[in-house]
């Protein structure tokens, strides 16, 4: 029982730092951005309007940053593009001006171009003529780093990474940091006609492969920060696939009184880190070799890896953000560029590490359940049949790969859910739950094989798999129910609770009541339960009468 209420403690304190600095600001913040910025409509050309989404052509990326970006960025430039500013009347700066009304911009927002060499692809022999260079999928070891254009700015010069170079992973390829870069200036029309000029010069040409856009924004309101990047990526076939990635982070950490509750506990966390590290090695050196024999132990053996990582993170953030965050401070109000890259990697990297600490804390609570007869008899029927139920597994994933394999080839290029093996492969995992909703997607694409084809995996994965699943927790459950009945002096959490329960009635109302519990029937013993609380409630409903009338 000890072990059970510590660890119930430690269960309160994981959930409290992986969820208690969180509130529906964060959610709401991140999610008003994300509208604002990929669902607002730009016109085009030909008089159709777009959306973030909707961008397919390197005009459009224009168009975007000329109608939403400098629109969010700057209040003296509205959504539908309708200046109030001119570029003879510059000076719009960035002193007072509010995004969203309450947040303020950290340093100048930068647009930033990867590229690559030319020749780095092979065309056919016979259509040489027809492509006088060739421009292959972005990689770090073909990334252009020459002087671009007919002009020589700034934008068109390369600019080597600052700091640590982190990768981005796109939909199409993974970037990393450096390149052509433009920092937008707090003068609107300065940053108008850089981008006009930019766009007059070509900046984005042939061999360009991945466009960002990055900006940080605060408000104080709710002490949280949110890190937006827009990515517009321009694949070797023509066009351009965009994504956008928005964090709202509580960079810091200890500022209401909450805050420093949350203080409190992860302190009181670190110290059940050192009891259960230090309870784990003191098992190692018992068992030795053995220790890894119980599934148990190798779940602990993960909780406290998790939980010593969530410190280690937690310590990380705070000694980066007290030595990194006066520096970004000062940008604002400025032309320089602040870098949240770390701060975001490293929060996302504790906020996940939170979360999975707490999902596997709160499955170690089976352990405890197992007290429990019936509980005890479920997780005593799947260990049963573990290692046949890991076969099986295993088997049922190489029969699914398979499928995804085929249903990629016969619908990747015109089914969105078969569009790559691992999207495939996912996606039929989906349908053990049900959700055939592109079923006709794939008539479309080939109406026979689309027939053949679901049939097959219906048969074979869903009915014949899912069925020796069954079969083997049925098998397992009779071997575990003969288990269970061969040990019969074995404790449950539930006599426990009996027990305390009866000594609770003893100190109540005497022996009466638990020797009538011990003779009697259970509904002669509830009667009893229920007179004695009846009578009790009249005998103060009588006292309450009387205090009332004096």
């Amino acid at each position: 029982m000890r072990d059970f209420v510590l660890y119930l403690v430690f269960l309160v304190l994981t959930a409290t730092i992986a969820f208690g600095s969180l509130a529906y600001a964060y959610n709401y913040y991140a999610n008003v951005l994300s509208e604002l910025l990929t669902n607002s409509k730009f016109p085009t050309e030909i008089g159709a309007f777009k959306t973030f989404r909707d961008i397919h052509s390197i005009q459009d990326i224009w168009l975007y940053l000329n109608f939403v970006v400098l629109g969010v960025l700057y209040p003296d430039l509205t959504i539908g593009g309708n200046r109030t500013a001119s570029l003879e009347d510059p000076v719009t700066k960035f002193e007072g001006i509010r995004v969203l009304q309450e947040n303020i911009l950290m340093g100048a927002p930068q647009l930033r171009q990867v590229r690559v060499k030319t020749g780095t692809c092979a065309p056919a022999p016979m259509f040489k003529d027809a492509y006088v260079s060739c421009y292959d999928y972005y990689e770090d070891d073909i990334q252009d780093k020459e002087v671009f254009g007919t002009v020589k700015s700034e934008p068109f010069k390369y600019n080597p990474p600052s700091g640590i170079n982190f990768q981005h992973s796109g939909r199409v390829s993974t970037y990393g940091q450096g390149g052509f870069a433009l920092n937008f200036s707090r003068d609107l029309g300065f940053t108008n006609a850089t981008l006009q000029d930019m766009k007059d010069n070509v900046w984005i040409q042939a061999g360009a492969r991945a466009v960002f856009l990055d900006f940080t924004l605060y408000t104080a309101n709710a002490n949280l920060f949110c890190v937006v990047k827009l990515v517009f990526e321009i694949i070797p076939t023509g066009g351009v696939v965009t994504s956008a990635h928005i964090h709202a982070l509580k960079l810091l950490r200890y500022v209401a009184k909450w805050d420093y509750f949350i203080f409190g506990c992860e302190i009181i966390f670190t110290l059940f880190a050192i009891y259960y590290l230090m309870e784990e090695v003191n098992q190692i050196i018992i068992l030795k070799e053995y220790y890894l024999t119980n599934w148990w132990n190798i779940l602990d053996l993960i909780i406290v890896s998790f939980s010593w990582a969530v410190v280690g993170l937690g310590i990380a953030r705070f000694i980066i953000v007290v030595s990194t965050m006066e520096s970004k401070v000062e940008t604002i109000h400025t032309d320089d560029y602040a870098s949240f890259e770390l701060l975001t990697r490293i929060q996302n990297a504790f906020n996940i590490t939170a979360s999975l600490l707490t999902f596997l804390v709160w499955i170690k609570l089976v352990k405890f359940s197992s007290l429990n007869r019936s509980v005890s008899l479920i997780i005593s029927t799947f260990g049963r049949v573990k290692l046949e139920l890991v076969s099986l597994v295993i088997m049922m994933t190489a029969v699914v790969m398979g499928f995804a394999l085929l249903g990629n080839a016969l619908f990747g290029s015109k089914v969105i859910q078969f569009r790559s093996v691992n999207d495939s492969f996912f996606t039929l995992i989906g349908l053990f739950i049900g959700g055939l909703y592109f079923y006709e997607e794939c008539q479309y694409a080939d109406r026979l094989s689309s027939q053949i084809y679901f049939v097959l995996y219906i048969f074979f994965v869903l009915v014949i798999f899912l069925s020796a699943f069954v079969a083997l927790i049925v098998y397992g459950f009779h071997k575990a129910v003969n288990e269970i009945d061969d040990v019969r002096d074995r404790v449950y959490l539930g006599d426990v609770c009996n027990q305390l329960f009866l000594k609770l009635l003893t100190t109540l109302k005497g022996k009466s009541l638990q020797q009538n519990f011990e003779r009697d029937s259970w509904q002669n013993f509830m009667r009893e339960i229920t007179m004695l609380f009846s009578t009790s409630f009249d005998v103060m409903v009588t006292e309450v009468s009387i205090w009332l009338c004096c």
